[in-house]
C-alpha cells in the first residue's frame, strides 16, 4: 500500500489540532529548562533566566541571579509564587549542587540548606501540592513538606550507583499520582514509593534490558486517564494500564526520530516532543499525528499551560503554540475547487489548493479505490503537494479532501496509467 508507514504511524484521530508555532522574544539561544503553569512561564537559558506573565508570549530578563553558578533546572509553585533554581556542582572544586529559592517571584534569592544533598547534579525539582521533591544524580530523592525548611531522604530500595556503593543510581524524573511517587532512573528503570511501602519498589515487569544489561534511560513519566507513559531516551516509550504491573512497548511511531523527550497535556489532547518535532494524540496515545513545524536545532524542554504549549530548543530559543482560530468559511474556501494534475498520470500527481499563506492543520487528503479501499492518507501542510503513485495498480482512484473543522468534503476522480 502506498505510504504504508505514514498511514500506520499517523492514523487519523477523532479530531484535528490547528494552530501555528510562534517564536518568542527569547530567541536564538539554548533553552536549558522551562516551567509553565497557568499564565506564568519561567525559562532558563544560556543567557539567563526569563519570566513571562502572558503564557510565554513576551518575556522579561531576571537580573537578580548570582552569576557565580551554572543553573540547570527551574521550577515554580503557582500556589505560593515561590521560584526554585538548581545549580550544578563542580567536581574539581568539590562543591555539590545547590537549590536557590525566591519567595518574591524572582526579585531576591536565598540558598536552601539541604544537609543530605551532596550530588553534583539536580535533575528535577518536582512540586505537587505542598510537597517539594528533588531528583538527584547521587542522593536519590529528597522531600520537603514545609517549603524547604527540612528535608527527608528517600533512598531505601533504590539501586546503588555502579562502582560506588556510597551513592545511589541517578533519579532523573519524578511524578506523583494517587499518592504514589514514581521515579525514573538513568539505568534501572522505574521505581514507586507510597506511604504503605516506605521503600522504593521496582516496577519494570515485562521490559527488556539493552545489550549493556541496563534499562533504557527514563526521559519522562506521564499519566493520562489511567494510562502510564514511560518515555525513553534514544528509544520510544512503554505504557501501562495497571499501575506498571505490566507494560506494552510502542515502537513504530518514533522510527524516524527515536530520541524521545517529554509528554504534556493541553485540554483533552496529549502531546510529546521527539527531537525536532511535536506529535499529538486525541485518544490517549492510541493514534498519533505530527505537527509539520521542524525545530532544526532540536527540542530541549516542553511544557503545557492554560493557553497552549511552550517549547524550548537547543539554539532557537522559546516557541509557543496555541489553538488556531481559522473560521469555517476559511476552511471551505481553502479546498473548494482544488486541482489535481496531471490526470491521467503514470507516477506523480500534484494537489493544488487555493492560494492561502497559511494552511491550518486540519486538511486531510485520502486516496481510495473506486471500491472504497483507502491507499493513502496524510495531512496537507502546503498549498501545493506532490504525491507518488508509482506503486499503485493501474485504474481509477478517488482523491478526497476534507476538514473536520468545517465538515466540507470535496472529491476528484483520477486515472492511474
Amino acid at each position: 500500500m502506498i505510504n504504508r508507514i505514514l498511514s500506520l504511524l499517523f492514523l487519523i484521530a477523532p479530531m484535528m489540532v490547528i494552530g501555528q508555532f510562534t517564536q518568542t522574544s527569547v530567541a536564538n539561544t539554548h533553552v536549558v529548562s522551562t516551567t509553565a503553569d497557568s499564565n506564568k512561564v519561567y525559562t532558563l537559558t544560556a543567557n539567563g533566566l526569563y519570566v513571562s506573565s502572558d503564557y510565554g508570549v513576551s518575556y522579561s530578563n531576571i537580573t537578580t541571579l548570582p552569576t557565580i553558578y551554572n543553573y540547570n533546572v527551574v521550577s515554580y509553585n503557582k500556589n505560593t509564587g515561590v521560584v526554585y533554581l538548581a545549580t550544578e556542582g563542580n567536581i574539581s572544586l568539590g562543591s555539590s549542587a545547590k537549590v536557590m529559592v525566591s519567595n518574591d517571584r524572582a526579585v531576591t534569592w536565598n540558598t536552601l540548606t539541604i544537609p543530605s544533598l551532596s550530588s553534583i547534579y539536580i535533575n528535577q525539582i518536582y512540586i505537587k501540592g505542598n510537597a517539594i521533591f528533588i531528583a538527584t544524580s547521587e542522593n536519590g530523592v529528597l522531600k520537603s513538606t514545609n517549603n524547604g525548611s527540612s528535608w527527608t531522604s528517600m533512598v531505601d530500595g533504590l539501586p546503588k550507583f555502579y562502582g560506588d556503593t556510597t551513592k545511589f543510581e541517578g533519579v532523573v524524573e519524578l511524578y506523583l499520582e494517587d499518592n504514589i511517587l514514581y521515579s525514573g532512573t538513568y539505568k534501572d528503570g522505574v521505581y514507586v514509593w507510597n506511604d504503605n511501602l516506605t521503600v522504593w519498589e521496582e516496577r519494570n515487569n515485562g521490559i527488556s534490558k539493552n545489550i549493556h544489561g541496563n534499562f533504557s534511560e527514563v526521559a519522562d513519566i506521564f499519566f493520562n486517564d489511567g494510562r502510564f507513559f514511560r518515555g525513553l531516551r534514544g528509544d520510544s516509550y512503554h505504557f501501562s494500564d495497571d499501575t506498571l504491573r505490566t507494560h506494552q512497548y510502542f515502537s513504530e511511531f518514533f522510527a524516524p526520530t527515536p530520541f524521545f523527550i517529554e509528554f504534556a497535556k493541553f485540554n483533552n489532547t496529549i502531546y510529546c516532543s521527539v527531537e525536532n518535532y511535536i506529535y499529538y494524540s486525541t485518544d490517549n496515545g492510541v493514534n498519533w499525528k505530527r505537527f509539520e513545524h521542524y525545530f532544526s536545532s532540536g527540542i530541549t524542554t516542553f511544557n503545557a499551560n492554560d493557553n497552549g504549549l511552550v517549547v524550548g530548543t537547543q539554539g532557537e530559543g522559546v516557541w509557543t503554540w496555541a489553538p488556531g482560530t481559522a473560521s469555517v468559511n476559511e476552511y471551505h474556501d481553502l479546498i473548494v475547487g482544488f486541482a489535481v494534475y496531471p490526470n491521467p498520470t503514470a507516477n506523480m500527481i500534484t494537489i493544488q489548493l487555493n492560494n492561502f499563506n497559511d494552511i491550518p492543520d486540519d486538511v486531510l487528503v485520502t486516496i481510495n479505490t473506486t471500491k472504497g479501499v483507502e491507499v493513502y492518507n496524510s495531512l496537507l501542510y502546503q498549498t501545493k503537494t506532490s504525491i507518488d503513485l508509482s506503486t499503485l495498480s493501474k485504474g481509477n482512484y478517488i482523491v478526497k479532501l476534507s476538514t473536520l473543522n468545517s465538515g466540507d468534503i470535496f472529491t476528484k476522480k483520477i486515472v492511474k496509467q
